[in-house]
């Protein structure tokens, strides 16, 4: 069970939710992406902490699209597109292209699991019709499906 839970699910609600516990001094080990954004160190360092970041994965692209996935989204056969990460918006555009990406969404529904996402999505041009209020999968899969219900 969770110490501490935020109220929502980003960066930001956590460290809003740790300012208030964190004694000067308070020790880290921050295992996490590679390529994840420094708002979580950035903020507990501000807030007296003494961290370690130690990079645990990196988020890579498929080395191309499988013949099945290609064949559906050049038949444009696509209802929704769905966002959990920056980087699953960004390997898709570098996979498909900005002006096939552009396309697809524009013919689909495109989803995105939270705002950090959304705002990737608009380097792309694309604004997503379904964004839930709690940024997680549940909360993402139950919006597509009020959507749909629609």
């Amino acid at each position: 069970m969770a110490d501490v839970v935020p109220d929502t699910f980003q960066v930001e609600g956590l460290l809003e939710v740790l300012a208030p516990r964190l004694l000067g001094g308070t020790r880290f080990l921050l295992a996490r992406a590679a390529q994840a954004r420094d708002v979580l160190p950035q903020g507990l360092i501000e807030l007296g902490a003494k961290l370690d970041v130690v990079p645990v994965y990196r988020a890579l692209p498929p080395q191309g699209v499988p013949p099945e996935a290609a064949a559906v989204l050049d038949a444009g056969q696509v209802d929704i597109l769905t966002f959990t990460s920056s980087s699953t918006v960004h390997n898709f555009a570098g996979l498909v292209g900005k002006d096939a990406f552009q396309t697809l969404a524009a013919r689909a529904t495109v989803a995105s699991i939270g705002p950090i996402t959304t705002a990737t999505l608009s380097e792309y041009g694309i604004t997503p019709q379904i964004e839930p209020a709690a940024f997680t999968i549940p909360a993402l899969a139950a919006a597509i499906i009020e959507y749909f219900e629609k």
